[in-house]
């Protein structure tokens, strides 16, 4: 049943699954006032189990919202996609929703999230990286994805030690370097975007032992 109670569809080997109940929400995303927009997003993330990855995204409200659409990609650029998850149509209900990948690829997936209008509108979310080869580090999510002034970077390191990030345009071009002190577990940083032009950038995190870890994010003036 949808609409701020709970669903649930099964699709092949895929299970897809909504609830309303708040537990599955791990990170928030600022919306700022007085913005309107078809749904409002709280958090977009995932996690690695032995046989598959799951997926958990939550929503503030929703307006003529007909479905979610989830994609993957095995290198941050080209995706496809592997599954929808029916939206609520209209609700102003914190909404959770689970998705669970069973087929997931060797080594980072990566995930994509659109959301789709019942008039065939659509809106693009962040990028989760989920790591299945257990990493010493991995690059959970970049947001918001279009980023305007600025974008969000939450990242997990095994270890307490520096890492390096870039951002390169879409020519390859370097626009960006700088060294961060990591702390062990969860870590969450801000870059400025704003004097970046509007287009596609590469944003990357690597380790003294050349280990790295890759995503895309839109800069949109």
């Amino acid at each position: 049943m949808y609409g701020g109670i709970s669903a649930a569809l099964t699709s092949g080997s895929k299970t897809i699954q909504a609830t309303s109940s708040s537990t599955n929400i791990i990170m928030g995303v600022e919306i700022q006032e007085g913005t309107t927009l078809p749904v409002e997003l709280i958090s977009f993330t995932g996690k690695n189990e032995k046989n598959f990855n799951e997926l958990f995204w939550s929503t503030s409200s929703e307006i003529n919202s007909e479905y979610f659409e989830v994609m993957r990609s095995s290198d941050g650029l080209n995706f496809e996609s592997i599954g929808k998850v029916k939206g609520a149509g209209n609700s102003n209900n914190i909404l959770s929703y689970v998705f669970v990948d069973y087929e997931q690829l060797p080594g980072i997936n990566y995930y994509r999230l659109a959301q789709f209008d019942y008039d065939g509108k659509n809106e693009t979310f962040n990028i989760v990286a989920i790591d299945n080869n257990g990493a010493a580090f991995k690059l959970n999510s970049l947001f918001p994805n279009p980023a305007t002034s600025s974008m969000t970077v939450n990242f997990q390191s095994k270890e307490a030690k520096p890492h390096s990030i870039f951002i390169c345009d879409a020519q390859g071009n370097e626009v960006f370097k700088a060294m961060i002190a990591t702390l062990q577990g969860e870590n969450q940083f801000t870059l400025p975007t704003q004097n970046y032009a509007s287009g596609t950038y590469f944003v990357r995190i690597s380790s003294a032992k050349n280990e790295s870890v890759s995503s895309t994010i839109v800069v949109q003036h």
